[in-house]
């Protein structure tokens, strides 16, 4: 697995403590993408704390000398009306170079959705892929979800995938349907969760493995690392 793509999934407490010996210990190491969640509260555990995205954003973006790349995972489009979801949120995000871009339409799984302005994800993707430059190499867009009309809209504008569950089945439609895209815009990537155990082996090269890190200490956090580079992650 030499030549994976390994990224995370930054924890809701990661900005609280020690964030800036954080952040310098990720960019000494070879992690592609730190991710960062769209939730109000934190999605692991209800009572830790939780950053607010956008202005979390900004300070990875603002490291001095900075090598990782940033993201969303996954920014969900009806959390806010369409002019503050472009204005405040996506144009000032994609103005970051090679951005990495994870769109989705939100649920009800790790917060209840007060509101919900119900924003197109099609008119959305349309909006975006006219106003901005997005390749494999540069600013990426992406989908998450399993659903068929999600599928269709990864099909018809070429879409990256997300894969947050642990099902092999679904993994496999995601891969196949990727393959086919002659150009995509972002990558095929599996979430995993650190400490659990039940996910399977020998992940294809070609896929972003996204490692969802654990509120932790900083000794742990620094542990957690080098485990993933490492490939001390266990799976069944």
């Amino acid at each position: 697995m030499s030549n994976q793509i390994k990224s995370v999934l930054l924890p809701g407490s990661f900005f609280n403590i020690e964030s800036k010996r954080k952040i310098q210990y990720l960019n000494q190491k070879e992690i592609h993408t730190l991710y960062l969640f769209d939730h109000t509260l934190n999605p692991l555990n209800k009572k830790d704390d939780m950053y607010e995205i956008k202005k979390s954003v900004f300070e990875l973006e603002n490291y001095k000398d900075r090598l990782f790349n940033i993201g969303t995972l996954i920014f969900n489009i009806n959390k806010r009306n369409s002019e503050k979801l472009f204005y405040d949120y996506l144009d000032p995000f994609l103005e970051i170079k090679n951005f990495k871009l994870g769109l989705g339409t939100g649920d009800n799984k790790f917060e209840e959705m007060k509101v919900n302005y119900q924003n197109e994800i099609d008119e959305v993707i349309k909006k975006l892929l006219k106003s901005n430059t997005f390749s494999i190499d540069g600013n990426n867009l992406f989908l998450g979800g399993n659903s068929k009309s999600k599928l269709n809209l990864i099909r018809k504008y070429s879409l990256g995938i997300n894969q947050w569950g642990i099902s092999k089945m679904n993994l496999e439609i995601k891969s196949e349907i990727y393959k086919k895209i002659k150009n995509p815009i972002g990558n095929l990537s599996q979430c995993i969760h650190i400490g659990e155990n039940n996910y399977f082996k020998n992940f294809d090269s070609n896929i972003e493995l996204i490692y969802i890190l654990k509120d932790s200490s900083l000794d742990q956090f620094y542990n957690q690392i080098q485990n993933i580079l490492d490939d001390k992650i266990e799976y069944d």
